[in-house]
Protein backbone atom coordinates (compact mmCIF):
# COMPACT_ATOMS: atom_id res chain seq x y z
CA UNK A 1 0.00 0.00 0.00
CA UNK A 2 1.69 3.67 -1.02
CA UNK A 3 1.22 5.69 1.83
CA UNK A 4 2.26 8.86 -0.26
CA UNK A 5 0.05 8.69 -2.68
CA UNK A 6 -3.03 7.84 -0.37
CA UNK A 7 -1.65 10.69 1.98
CA UNK A 8 -2.25 13.14 -0.43
CA UNK A 9 -5.42 11.79 -2.27
CA UNK A 10 -7.26 11.78 1.20
CA UNK A 11 -6.32 15.57 1.64
CA UNK A 12 -7.71 16.44 -1.71
CA UNK A 13 -11.20 17.36 -2.57
CA UNK A 14 -11.46 14.00 -4.69
CA UNK A 15 -11.55 11.78 -1.58
CA UNK A 16 -15.42 12.73 -0.11
CA UNK A 17 -16.86 12.03 -3.59
CA UNK A 18 -15.14 8.58 -3.86
CA UNK A 19 -16.17 7.71 -0.45
CA UNK A 20 -19.68 8.72 -0.92
CA UNK A 21 -19.99 6.77 -3.97
CA UNK A 22 -18.94 3.49 -2.46
CA UNK A 23 -20.81 3.84 0.47
CA UNK A 24 -23.29 0.94 1.42
CA UNK A 25 -21.33 -1.23 -1.19
CA UNK A 26 -19.42 -4.23 -0.57
CA UNK A 27 -17.08 -4.17 -3.21
CA UNK A 28 -15.13 -7.90 -2.90
CA UNK A 29 -15.51 -9.24 -5.88
CA UNK A 30 -12.78 -9.11 -8.82
CA UNK A 31 -15.33 -7.82 -11.21
CA UNK A 32 -16.65 -5.02 -9.06
CA UNK A 33 -13.29 -3.91 -8.16
CA UNK A 34 -12.21 -3.72 -12.22
CA UNK A 35 -15.37 -1.27 -12.43
CA UNK A 36 -14.37 0.49 -10.40
CA UNK A 37 -11.24 0.93 -11.21
CA UNK A 38 -12.22 1.60 -14.69
CA UNK A 39 -15.00 4.71 -13.18
CA UNK A 40 -11.99 6.30 -11.00
CA UNK A 41 -8.94 5.72 -12.93
CA UNK A 42 -6.61 8.50 -11.68
CA UNK A 43 -7.72 7.17 -8.23
CA UNK A 44 -5.79 4.91 -5.77
CA UNK A 45 -8.73 2.35 -5.95
CA UNK A 46 -6.90 -0.44 -4.43
CA UNK A 47 -4.45 1.47 -1.74
CA UNK A 48 -8.88 2.90 -1.13
CA UNK A 49 -9.84 -0.68 -0.36
CA UNK A 50 -7.22 -1.66 1.43
CA UNK A 51 -7.92 1.22 3.64
CA UNK A 52 -11.49 0.98 3.73
CA UNK A 53 -10.66 -2.58 5.16
CA UNK A 54 -8.11 -1.70 7.40
CA UNK A 55 -10.71 1.03 9.04
CA UNK A 56 -13.58 -1.90 9.54
CA UNK A 57 -11.34 -4.13 11.22
CA UNK A 58 -9.71 -0.80 13.55
CA UNK A 59 -13.19 0.79 14.25
CA UNK A 60 -14.30 -2.07 16.93
CA UNK A 61 -11.41 -1.07 18.90
CA UNK A 62 -10.82 2.80 17.80
CA UNK A 63 -12.71 5.46 18.16
CA UNK A 64 -12.70 7.58 14.91
CA UNK A 65 -11.45 4.78 13.12
CA UNK A 66 -13.32 5.44 10.13
CA UNK A 67 -11.22 8.41 8.91
CA UNK A 68 -7.90 7.56 10.14
CA UNK A 69 -5.18 6.61 8.33
CA UNK A 70 -3.63 3.33 8.68
CA UNK A 71 -1.07 0.09 7.63
CA UNK A 72 -1.71 -3.25 8.40
CA UNK A 73 0.64 -3.24 11.00
CA UNK A 74 -0.24 -0.55 12.60
CA UNK A 75 -3.90 -2.10 13.17
CA UNK A 76 -2.37 -4.72 14.43
CA UNK A 77 -0.32 -3.19 16.99
CA UNK A 78 -3.01 0.27 17.95
CA UNK A 79 -4.13 0.13 21.24
CA UNK A 80 -7.56 0.33 21.26
CA UNK A 81 -9.07 3.91 22.88
CA UNK A 82 -9.91 2.48 26.12
CA UNK A 83 -5.96 1.24 25.98
CA UNK A 84 -4.73 4.59 24.94
CA UNK A 85 -6.90 7.13 27.16
CA UNK A 86 -5.42 4.85 30.48
CA UNK A 87 -1.56 5.49 28.72
CA UNK A 88 -2.55 9.37 28.48
CA UNK A 89 -4.56 9.37 32.07
CA UNK A 90 -0.37 8.93 33.13
CA UNK A 91 0.55 12.02 31.68
CA UNK A 92 -1.64 13.74 32.75
CA UNK A 93 0.50 16.26 35.06
CA UNK A 94 3.15 16.49 32.01
CA UNK A 95 3.43 19.70 29.92
CA UNK A 96 6.45 18.08 27.44
CA UNK A 97 6.27 14.32 26.42
CA UNK A 98 7.80 12.62 23.71
CA UNK A 99 6.07 9.26 21.87
CA UNK A 100 9.60 7.41 21.10
CA UNK A 101 7.24 4.89 18.72
CA UNK A 102 4.24 6.58 17.39
CA UNK A 103 3.53 4.13 14.99
CA UNK A 104 0.18 4.97 13.27
CA UNK A 105 -0.53 7.33 15.96
CA UNK A 106 -3.71 6.13 18.39
CA UNK A 107 -1.44 6.66 21.32
CA UNK A 108 -0.26 9.81 19.73
CA UNK A 109 -3.56 11.58 19.36
CA UNK A 110 -4.51 10.95 23.11
CA UNK A 111 -1.34 11.65 24.76
CA UNK A 112 -1.05 14.58 23.22
CA UNK A 113 -4.21 16.50 24.32
CA UNK A 114 -3.63 18.87 26.39
CA UNK A 115 0.10 19.27 26.04
CA UNK A 116 2.80 22.10 25.57
CA UNK A 117 5.03 20.66 23.25
CA UNK A 118 5.29 16.74 22.14
CA UNK A 119 7.77 14.72 20.40
CA UNK A 120 6.45 11.98 18.01
CA UNK A 121 9.27 9.69 16.94
CA UNK A 122 9.42 6.69 14.14
CA UNK A 123 12.20 4.92 12.26
CA UNK A 124 9.06 4.48 9.87
CA UNK A 125 8.59 6.75 7.03
CA UNK A 126 5.22 5.25 6.39
CA UNK A 127 4.51 5.57 9.78
CA UNK A 128 5.07 8.75 10.44
CA UNK A 129 2.89 9.78 7.72
CA UNK A 130 -0.01 7.92 8.93
CA UNK A 131 0.36 9.72 12.78
CA UNK A 132 0.94 13.06 10.72
CA UNK A 133 -2.55 12.63 8.99
CA UNK A 134 -4.39 10.99 11.87
CA UNK A 135 -3.03 13.75 14.19
CA UNK A 136 -3.82 16.46 11.38
CA UNK A 137 -7.32 15.17 11.60
CA UNK A 138 -8.10 16.31 14.78
CA UNK A 139 -6.21 19.39 14.92
CA UNK A 140 -3.25 19.06 16.67
CA UNK A 141 -0.59 21.45 16.44
CA UNK A 142 1.51 20.79 19.19
CA UNK A 143 3.55 17.62 17.55
CA UNK A 144 7.12 17.83 16.31
CA UNK A 145 7.36 14.76 13.94
CA UNK A 146 10.81 13.19 13.56
CA UNK A 147 12.18 10.18 11.76
CA UNK A 148 14.44 8.83 14.19
CA UNK A 149 14.85 5.57 15.93
CA UNK A 150 13.67 5.59 19.45
CA UNK A 151 17.43 5.40 20.84
CA UNK A 152 18.86 8.67 18.95
CA UNK A 153 15.60 10.72 20.86
CA UNK A 154 17.48 13.26 23.46
CA UNK A 155 15.41 16.58 23.80
CA UNK A 156 14.50 17.79 27.40
CA UNK A 157 10.63 16.42 28.03
CA UNK A 158 8.78 15.55 31.21
CA UNK A 159 7.88 12.15 30.55
CA UNK A 160 8.75 9.55 27.54
CA UNK A 161 6.19 6.84 26.15
CA UNK A 162 7.54 4.05 24.06
CA UNK A 163 5.73 1.03 22.19
CA UNK A 164 8.52 -0.58 20.66
CA UNK A 165 8.39 -2.69 17.29
CA UNK A 166 7.09 -6.26 18.39
CA UNK A 167 6.99 -7.28 15.06
CA UNK A 168 10.24 -7.05 13.47
CA UNK A 169 10.48 -8.13 9.59
CA UNK A 170 6.79 -8.96 10.36
CA UNK A 171 7.11 -11.95 12.53
CA UNK A 172 6.17 -11.65 16.49
CA UNK A 173 8.81 -11.75 19.32
CA UNK A 174 8.14 -11.72 22.96
CA UNK A 175 11.77 -11.53 24.07
CA UNK A 176 13.69 -8.18 25.13
CA UNK A 177 16.69 -8.84 23.18
CA UNK A 178 13.97 -9.09 19.79
CA UNK A 179 11.97 -5.62 20.26
CA UNK A 180 13.08 -2.92 18.63
CA UNK A 181 14.16 -1.05 20.62
CA UNK A 182 15.67 -3.69 22.16
CA UNK A 183 15.23 -3.90 26.22
CA UNK A 184 18.68 -2.97 26.38
CA UNK A 185 18.05 0.31 24.63
CA UNK A 186 15.02 0.88 26.50
CA UNK A 187 16.79 0.64 29.88
CA UNK A 188 19.35 3.40 28.80
CA UNK A 189 16.51 5.43 27.74
CA UNK A 190 14.78 4.99 31.27
CA UNK A 191 18.57 5.88 33.05
CA UNK A 192 18.75 9.14 31.32
CA UNK A 193 14.94 10.37 31.25
CA UNK A 194 13.47 8.88 34.78
CA UNK A 195 9.82 8.69 33.75
CA UNK A 196 9.16 6.15 31.40
CA UNK A 197 5.67 3.97 30.52
CA UNK A 198 6.74 1.29 28.11
CA UNK A 199 3.83 -0.92 26.13
CA UNK A 200 4.80 -4.29 25.95
CA UNK A 201 3.38 -7.92 24.61
CA UNK A 202 1.19 -9.70 26.85
CA UNK A 203 3.12 -12.56 26.22
CA UNK A 204 6.40 -10.64 26.84
CA UNK A 205 9.01 -12.46 28.93
CA UNK A 206 9.10 -9.65 32.22
CA UNK A 207 10.73 -12.16 34.71
CA UNK A 208 14.03 -12.44 32.64
CA UNK A 209 14.44 -8.51 32.63
CA UNK A 210 15.63 -6.13 36.07
CA UNK A 211 14.91 -2.99 36.52
CA UNK A 212 17.20 -1.01 38.69
CA UNK A 213 15.16 2.49 38.99
CA UNK A 214 11.62 2.73 40.90
CA UNK A 215 9.46 0.30 38.52
CA UNK A 216 5.70 -1.33 38.51
CA UNK A 217 4.90 -3.68 35.69
CA UNK A 218 1.48 -3.21 35.33
CA UNK A 219 -0.74 -5.78 33.57
CA UNK A 220 -3.87 -4.50 31.38
CA UNK A 221 -6.74 -6.37 30.98
CA UNK A 222 -10.14 -5.33 28.34
CA UNK A 223 -13.09 -7.15 28.16
CA UNK A 224 -11.46 -10.56 29.81
CA UNK A 225 -8.52 -10.23 27.45
CA UNK A 226 -4.89 -9.46 28.43
CA UNK A 227 -3.81 -6.44 26.26
CA UNK A 228 -0.58 -5.70 27.24
CA UNK A 229 2.07 -5.05 29.84
CA UNK A 230 3.32 -1.75 30.59
CA UNK A 231 6.40 -1.19 32.59
CA UNK A 232 6.01 2.46 34.04
CA UNK A 233 9.06 3.92 35.86
CA UNK A 234 10.01 7.19 38.01
CA UNK A 235 6.59 9.07 38.43
CA UNK A 236 4.61 6.68 36.89
CA UNK A 237 5.30 3.59 38.98
CA UNK A 238 3.06 2.92 41.55
CA UNK A 239 5.46 3.67 45.16
CA UNK A 240 6.66 0.25 46.36
CA UNK A 241 4.59 -2.20 43.89
CA UNK A 242 6.26 -3.80 41.91
CA UNK A 243 3.14 -5.77 40.09
CA UNK A 244 -0.85 -4.60 39.39
CA UNK A 245 -3.46 -6.07 37.70
CA UNK A 246 -5.59 -3.60 35.95
CA UNK A 247 -8.63 -4.19 34.63
CA UNK A 248 -10.34 -1.53 32.57
CA UNK A 249 -11.76 1.31 32.80
CA UNK A 250 -11.03 1.64 35.95
CA UNK A 251 -9.91 -1.21 38.25
CA UNK A 252 -7.16 -2.36 39.85
CA UNK A 253 -5.21 -4.76 41.93
CA UNK A 254 -1.68 -4.73 43.50
CA UNK A 255 0.45 -6.84 45.07
CA UNK A 256 -0.09 -7.39 48.75
CA UNK A 257 2.71 -10.69 49.53
CA UNK A 258 0.15 -12.64 50.93
CA UNK A 259 -0.42 -16.38 51.08
CA UNK A 260 -3.31 -18.88 51.07
CA UNK A 261 -3.83 -22.05 51.90
CA UNK A 262 -4.50 -24.80 49.62
CA UNK A 263 -8.19 -26.12 50.28
CA UNK A 264 -9.48 -28.64 47.59
CA UNK A 265 -12.68 -27.74 45.70
CA UNK A 266 -15.36 -26.31 47.59
CA UNK A 267 -19.09 -25.36 47.11
CA UNK A 268 -18.48 -22.30 45.18
CA UNK A 269 -15.15 -21.91 42.42
CA UNK A 270 -13.96 -18.32 40.71
CA UNK A 271 -11.72 -18.24 37.49
CA UNK A 272 -9.61 -15.39 37.46
CA UNK A 273 -9.26 -12.74 34.83
CA UNK A 274 -6.09 -13.19 33.14
CA UNK A 275 -4.27 -9.74 34.36
CA UNK A 276 -4.70 -11.27 37.67
CA UNK A 277 -2.31 -15.25 36.39
CA UNK A 278 -0.22 -13.13 33.98
CA UNK A 279 1.06 -10.57 36.82
CA UNK A 280 1.23 -13.83 39.17
CA UNK A 281 -1.08 -12.52 41.82
CA UNK A 282 -3.76 -14.81 42.36
CA UNK A 283 -2.87 -15.67 46.15
CA UNK A 284 -2.68 -11.77 46.92
CA UNK A 285 -6.24 -11.66 45.01
CA UNK A 286 -7.75 -14.92 47.10
CA UNK A 287 -6.12 -13.61 50.50
CA UNK A 288 -7.61 -9.90 49.81
CA UNK A 289 -11.23 -11.33 49.04
CA UNK A 290 -11.10 -14.35 51.15
CA UNK A 291 -10.90 -17.30 48.69
CA UNK A 292 -8.88 -20.23 48.72
CA UNK A 293 -7.07 -22.18 46.30
CA UNK A 294 -7.92 -25.15 44.77
CA UNK A 295 -4.44 -26.93 43.76
CA UNK A 296 -1.13 -25.34 44.07
CA UNK A 297 -0.86 -25.53 40.35
CA UNK A 298 -4.48 -23.83 39.00
CA UNK A 299 -5.20 -20.47 39.10
CA UNK A 300 -8.70 -21.08 40.99
CA UNK A 301 -10.15 -20.13 43.83
CA UNK A 302 -12.78 -21.88 45.71
CA UNK A 303 -15.07 -21.26 48.81
CA UNK A 304 -17.79 -21.95 50.97
CA UNK A 305 -19.28 -18.27 50.23
CA UNK A 306 -20.24 -16.33 47.35
CA UNK A 307 -17.43 -13.82 46.83
CA UNK A 308 -17.68 -11.21 44.49
CA UNK A 309 -14.50 -9.08 42.95
CA UNK A 310 -14.46 -7.69 39.48
CA UNK A 311 -11.27 -9.81 38.58
CA UNK A 312 -13.43 -13.21 39.24
CA UNK A 313 -15.70 -14.90 37.67
CA UNK A 314 -18.28 -16.98 39.56
CA UNK A 315 -19.72 -20.35 39.98
CA UNK A 316 -21.10 -22.60 42.26
CA UNK A 317 -19.85 -26.38 41.79
CA UNK A 318 -23.04 -28.86 41.97
CA UNK A 319 -21.57 -32.59 41.21
CA UNK A 320 -17.68 -33.52 41.11
CA UNK A 321 -16.57 -36.55 39.76
CA UNK A 322 -13.44 -38.41 38.23
CA UNK A 323 -13.11 -37.86 34.77
CA UNK A 324 -13.47 -40.34 32.22
CA UNK A 325 -15.90 -40.90 28.99
CA UNK A 326 -18.28 -43.47 30.13
CA UNK A 327 -18.91 -41.55 33.05
CA UNK A 328 -19.66 -38.12 31.23
CA UNK A 329 -21.75 -39.75 28.99
CA UNK A 330 -23.80 -40.77 31.20
CA UNK A 331 -24.25 -37.85 33.32
CA UNK A 332 -25.37 -36.17 29.71
CA UNK A 333 -27.79 -39.59 28.91
CA UNK A 334 -29.65 -39.19 32.55
CA UNK A 335 -29.76 -35.77 32.53
CA UNK A 336 -30.77 -35.27 28.66
CA UNK A 337 -27.85 -32.95 27.65
CA UNK A 338 -28.44 -31.60 24.45
CA UNK A 339 -25.76 -28.23 24.95
CA UNK A 340 -22.40 -28.74 26.54
CA UNK A 341 -20.27 -25.79 26.99
CA UNK A 342 -17.00 -26.94 28.65
CA UNK A 343 -13.97 -25.61 30.05
CA UNK A 344 -10.78 -26.87 30.97
CA UNK A 345 -7.93 -26.25 32.80
CA UNK A 346 -4.39 -28.65 33.22
CA UNK A 347 -7.09 -31.01 30.90
CA UNK A 348 -4.76 -32.67 27.91
CA UNK A 349 -7.61 -31.93 25.71
CA UNK A 350 -9.25 -28.68 24.24
CA UNK A 351 -12.92 -28.38 24.80
CA UNK A 352 -14.25 -29.03 21.14
CA UNK A 353 -11.97 -32.19 21.37
CA UNK A 354 -13.94 -33.33 24.35
CA UNK A 355 -17.43 -32.17 22.75
CA UNK A 356 -16.45 -33.95 19.67
CA UNK A 357 -16.33 -37.79 21.32
CA UNK A 358 -19.62 -37.29 23.35
CA UNK A 359 -23.11 -38.26 22.18
CA UNK A 360 -25.35 -35.04 23.30
CA UNK A 361 -28.70 -35.53 22.88
CA UNK A 362 -31.53 -33.79 24.62
CA UNK A 363 -33.30 -30.39 26.01
CA UNK A 364 -31.23 -29.51 28.88
CA UNK A 365 -28.25 -27.54 28.57
CA UNK A 366 -25.28 -28.07 31.21
CA UNK A 367 -22.01 -26.40 31.79
CA UNK A 368 -18.57 -28.70 32.74
CA UNK A 369 -14.75 -27.89 33.71
CA UNK A 370 -12.48 -30.50 32.83
CA UNK A 371 -9.25 -29.68 36.28
CA UNK A 372 -6.13 -31.64 36.41
CA UNK A 373 -6.11 -32.04 40.18
CA UNK A 374 -2.33 -33.67 41.31
CA UNK A 375 -1.97 -36.97 39.10
CA UNK A 376 -6.09 -37.19 38.40
CA UNK A 377 -8.65 -35.68 35.82
CA UNK A 378 -11.88 -34.40 37.87
CA UNK A 379 -15.38 -33.49 36.47
CA UNK A 380 -17.35 -30.50 37.87
CA UNK A 381 -20.63 -30.14 36.80
CA UNK A 382 -21.06 -26.46 37.36
CA UNK A 383 -23.78 -23.70 37.07
CA UNK A 384 -22.70 -19.62 36.34
CA UNK A 385 -23.09 -17.24 38.91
Amino acid sequence: MNIKVLYEFLLSDKADSFFAYIKGKNINEINQIHRLKTKFADYPVSELLTLIRLRKNASKRIKDADKMLFTTKGVEQSSSTNVAVYHAEKFALCSRIADLCCGNGVDLINLAKGKNLVYALDYSNTALSCSKFNAKLLGLNNIIFIQDKAEGFSEQVDGIFIDPDRRPDDRRVIQGIDISPNFDQIKKIISTYKNVVVKLSPVFKYEDESIVEDYTWEFISEDGVLKEILLCTGRFATKDIHKKAVLLPDMYFQQTNEEVTVTGIKKYIYDLDPSIIRSGLVQDLAQSIGGELINKHLAILTSDKKLANCFIKAYKVKDIFHYNKKLLQKYIKENEIGKLVVKVKGFPERPNQVIQKLKLKGKNESLIYLIRMDKEFLTLIIERL
